[in-house]
């Protein structure tokens, strides 16, 4: 008490970059985000964290000043947050504390200290604590620190929590939680003791009633209401349908680092984005392609005798922005990597090219239920042997790069190495303008034909496929190859190639006389179309 010098205790913010010596003897800054107590103006403890050390106790001591004081918890919680201490004042009091304790542990402390340490206690007591202070709770309901009131209503709390719990059981429950209640008209007005600052609303107290109901007790139901308001859009579910797409089709999934050093940001024409406190030189800038660390898990695992891998990652790439200074743009990018140019099997040894890449896009893309996959030839790049534009319809959505020697030894690769780089906002973008569509099942048994024809060597299987289609009626559904023959008995430059054909009718049972009639018309066009042999 010697030490307050100005004979009185004003409470205030701080101001900005306002200093205070606290009792661990560590200078810190302080924001208005800061509550401080202070002798006059002059700081001598950081409201409901920790003291000053210009107001501590020491030997010299012989009159004390007890202060016992409520906080706002969010108050307290940032400025512990934002000073970097923790003590046991703080968590206690950035967790609600009860404001009507504050006389009986300011009692109980002065009852303490005279016990063990002597002394008297003084007759002088000043409380500031505004009786009549009001406000409103997120409700509209009025709210008191002495009292707190919250409407029950029964039947809403079995309806909420799926009960049948009777009025006198509520009640027999909130007497356990000393919280009184009065009846009026068939629903309780409670009112909340002051040290439960978590009761807020009525479904608050629906679940301490399921609390001390029993959750074992509540019975299952299948059926259940909701708000139609409260179904949102899944932004994430075009993720999780490529994830499990791709896992299930032989990739595994990786995740890379999002930090990369300035070489590894060389590898896309994107402007990254520096950290100014970087922890090293080789996570100086946040990933502006999803590339350099495929790369490196796929090194990686070569070392370990990986000869054939094949790697997917979905991530954030991040960009300054051209057009506004200073402006960072986020978006999701989907790169799947492949090392090896052999897939080694109880079957042997086959060969892995860029078709079977192509393959397995044509694959993704389907199953996503888009269509018109094709691709284009990208001009000669310095970094890869070679370049494909990844289209869907019109639309570019990535590339398809077989990387060259020169990369593959940055990275200390030796085996071939395919990379897929795919804009995932482009994709989703076709994804959501999709629109999906149902086809009723068939109850009818389809009927299958096989035909072989003899054809010149130039004829195509499109032309083939083509002609079927035009020559049979809508009962023709399927048209699939299943053979390819060329010998030295059969006539020069000619190809033997056998089709399946299946029928099929939405309404009806086809008849044997319906096939043999289409077959007879398909036979016909081939022969006079395409000179074909039977």
């Amino acid at each position: 008490l010697a030490k307050i010098k100005s004979n009185s205790i004003n409470v205030r913010v701080a101001k900005k970059n306002e200093n205070i010596v606290t009792l661990d003897e560590y200078k810190q800054k302080l924001n208005s985000d800061n509550l401080l107590i202070c002798d006059g103006n002059t700081p001598i403890a950081i409201a409901g964290i920790i003291g000053g050390n210009n107001s501590g106790v020491d030997k010299n001591t012989k009159d004390i000043l007890i202060e016992s004081a409520y906080f706002d918890p969010i108050n307290i919680r940032k400025s512990s947050k934002s000073l970097g201490i923790s003590t046991e004042a703080s968590r206690r009091f950035e967790r609600d504390t009860d404001i009507n304790m504050l006389i009986p542990a300011l009692n109980k402390l002065a009852l303490l200290i005279q016990d063990v340490g002597g002394g008297e206690i003084s007759s002088k007591f000043f409380d500031i604590y505004d009786n009549d202070f009001q406000s409103f709770d997120s409700n509209g309901l009025l709210f008191s620190h002495m009292l707190r009131t919250i409407f029950f209503n029964i039947n809403k709390c079995n309806d909420f929590l799926g009960t049948d719990i009777s009025l006198n059981e509520v009640k027999k429950i909130f007497n356990i939680l000393s919280i009184d209640c009065k009846n009026k008209d068939g629903k309780l007005i409670c009112i909340i003791p002051s040290f439960r600052n978590d009761l807020h609303r009525d479904v608050d107290l629906y679940e301490e009633v399921a609390r001390v109901y029993g959750y074992d007790r509540i019975p299952s139901n299948l059926n259940f209401k909701f708000s139609s308001s409260s179904l949102i859009t899944d932004n994430n579910v075009i993720e999780d349908k490529i994830r499990n797409i791709l896992s299930n089709n032989g990739f595994n999934e990786h995740y890379s680092n999002s930090l990369y050093s300035e070489k590894e940001t060389l590898f896309s024409n994107n402007k990254p984005i520096k950290i100014i406190n970087p922890l090293s030189k080789d996570m100086e800038f946040v990933r502006n392609s999803l590339v350099p660390g495929m790369l490196k898990t796929l090194s990686y695992n070569e070392k370990r005798k990986c000869d054939f891998l094949k790697y997917y990652e979905i991530g954030s790439i991040n960009v300054l922005s051209d057009k506004k200074y200073n402006s960072a743009t986020e978006n999701r990018g989907l790169c799947l990597g492949y090392l090896g140019s052999e897939i080694v099997s109880w079957k042997g040894k086959q060969s892995f090219s860029i078709y079977d890449v192509k393959g397995d896009l044509s694959m993704l893309i389907h199953n996503l239920g888009l269509n018109n996959i094709n691709y284009k030839v990208e001009s000669d790049s310095n970094e890869s042997d070679f370049n494909l534009s990844i289209l869907i319809g019109k639309n570019k959505i990535g590339n398809i790069i077989g990387l060259d020697n020169k990369i593959k030894k940055e990275y200390d690769i030796s085996s071939d190495i395919i990379i897929c780089n795919i804009d995932f906002n482009q994709l989703k973008t076709l994804y959501d303008k999709m629109k999906i569509t149902y086809k009723k099942i068939v109850p009818y048994p389809s009927i299958n034909r096989d035909i072989a024809i003899l054809v010149h060597s130039d004829v195509k299987h499109s032309q083939i496929v083509a002609t079927i289609f035009e020559s049979g009626s809508n009962l023709l559904k399927e048209v699939n190859l299943f053979d390819i023959y060329e010998d030295e008995n059969l006539d020069k430059n000619t190809k033997s190639m056998a089709y399946s054909l299946e029928f099929q009718s939405s309404d009806r049972t086809l008849t044997i006389k319906e096939i043999d009639k289409e077959m007879i018309l398909i036979i016909k066009n081939l022969k006079t179309k395409l000179k074909a042999k039977q």
